[in-house]
């Protein structure tokens, strides 16, 4: 048996055995893999990066919790781990030739039209909330997207729940305003 120390306010001290660490960590991977593995994607835009970070967030969370660290809120700790992982992941983006991709395997005259179709509504909503800023369009997703109450939000962000409502409201207003002006020039 291993004994937990304080770390913050999503730990705390308890003494867990081997079997009942990796049921938990089982238990956690099965039941939030495709949600954390939706919100990556919609992040990044790519479904296998998506998925090596999801992945990622869950060896780190292995790691941590091998280290003797109890996670109380483990939805909320996960989706800290995958944003900050996310933020990680626009810092290091940078452009690729099309030579580069090209000598990769990528073929540009590939029709992926039927794709597309299926996923045009979607990608158009999701610009939408990308043109927010991070502050309302993360909150906004996390809520919406990844069905998060305001108090999981408000632990991941490090922010009160009040600050978190407000900003999902006006978040809102803002999305608002930019559908019914989308709305508006596709009309005209």
């Amino acid at each position: 048996q291993r004994q937990m120390c304080i770390r913050d306010s999503i730990t705390s001290c308890h003494n867990i055995s081997s079997e009942e660490l990796e049921k938990e960590f089982n238990s956690a991977y099965y039941s939030y893999l495709g949600q954390l593995s939706r919100y990556a994607y919609m992040k990044v835009g790519d479904y296998d990066r998506a998925r090596d970070i999801v992945q990622d967030a869950f060896v780190r969370v292995w790691n941590y919790m091998l280290k003797g660290k109890k996670i109380l809120a483990m939805k909320t700790f996960l989706y800290h781990v995958i944003s900050n992982l996310i933020i990680d992941e626009y810092r290091k983006k940078h452009t690729v030739s099309l030579d580069v991709l090209v000598e990769e395997g990528f073929d540009p005259a590939y029709d992926e039209s039927e794709r597309t179709i299926d996923i045009h509504d979607a990608g158009r909503q999701m610009l939408l909330l990308n043109k927010l800023s991070p502050k309302y369009g993360g909150i906004l997703s996390m809520r919406y997207a990844q069905d998060l109450s305001i108090k999981e939000i408000a632990r991941v962000t490090r922010q009160s729940r009040n600050t978190v409502a407000v900003q999902i409201h006006r978040g809102l207003g803002k999305l608002r305003l930019r559908a019914n002006a989308q709305a508006y020039a596709l009309a005209h």
